[in-house]
């Protein structure tokens, strides 16, 4: 009896220690610039003490960070560097910086702090195929994530067209190992200007999304049109951009300019005349005196 308290005793323990670690998920976009965060619980920033480990999969851990530092064996240190809270700071992620992460408090790893950082890419297959003709098209949506060998959820990744309406027809989903892919055949006709977004669903979350094409997506709802583009007859146009505003200032002040110019040309030749005019008087008025 006395032994089996003491195996409970030691579960407990051990499951309180556990609790001390924290998993977190991180989904971004190709290019980005992400800080994985570094914050163990109840202990102040000691970077000097820090280390970050990274493992594309579970057979090999490569060391980022220690002691504060960036490795400079590191393939990626050109594009690391950690910040004041020993947070881990990635330059224009790509699909090699997929993996899982880990900040330890010097051996002590019931305080880890376990990131696992996944990229959500839309592209168009093949890339190079030619969109200005009527055909069918294939777009790819893929959930680039940590290999620890557990399989893609298979309604993870959703397709919505530009209504926010879910697409279910010409959808096919992949499995390309631990990767989440989905593909979406589409009609592909000339003007078409047609959008599609991809979800990463988990646990009834929109964990990440992202549309293609890339360019349709408008930063500034609220934004004016392209300069260049052909509003609709009789279409508000909008009140006028800070732009359009020094544009038109720059046209007043050349032409101010331009009139200034002109008015001195006219003004001087004015002054020259009048000289001219004087002097032939002078000359006048002094024939006149000797012939007298």
């Amino acid at each position: 009896m006395a032994r089996l308290e003491l195996i409970i005793v030691f579960a407990l323990l051990f499951e309180v220690r556990s609790d001390n670690r924290e998993h977190l998920y991180r989904f971004y976009h190709p290019d980005q610039d992400v800080t994985l965060p570094c914050g163990i619980k109840n202990q102040p920033p000691q970077c000097s003490r820090m280390s970050w480990l990274y493992n594309r999969d579970s057979s090999h851990t490569l060391i980022e960070a220690s002691r504060g530092k960036i490795e400079k064996t590191s393939l990626r240190a050109d594009r690391l560097s950690l910040d004041s809270n020993c947070s881990l700071v990635i330059k224009h992620i790509t699909a090699e910086d997929v993996g899982f992460y880990t900040c330890r408090l010097e051996q002590q790893f019931e305080f880890d702090v376990n990131v696992f950082l996944s990229l959500l890419t839309v592209s168009q297959l093949p890339a190079d195929s030619d969109q200005t003709r009527n055909s069918e098209v294939t777009l790819e949506c893929s959930l680039l994530r940590y290999i620890d060998g557990r399989p893609c959820q298979p309604n993870g990744l959703h397709w919505l067209d530009e209504t926010g309406t879910e697409v279910t027809e010409g959808v096919q989903k992949l499995s390309r190992g631990t990767d989440c892919v989905s593909h979406l055949k589409v009609k592909n006709q000339s003007g078409d200007n047609r959008k599609f977004t991809c979800q990463f669903v988990q646990r009834n979350k929109v964990e990440i999304q992202a549309d293609y094409p890339p360019d349709l997506i408008d930063p500034d709802p609220g934004s004016n049109p392209d300069p260049g583009s052909n509003p609709d007859p009789g279409s508000n146009p909008g009140p006028p951009t800070k732009a359009s505003l020094w544009s038109s200032l720059s046209y007043i002040m050349l032409a101010l300019r331009f009139s200034a110019l002109i008015l001195m040309i006219v003004t001087t030749a004015l002054v020259f005349s009048l000289r001219g005019y004087i002097k032939s008087l002078h000359k006048g008025n002094n024939v006149s005196l000797k012939l007298t």
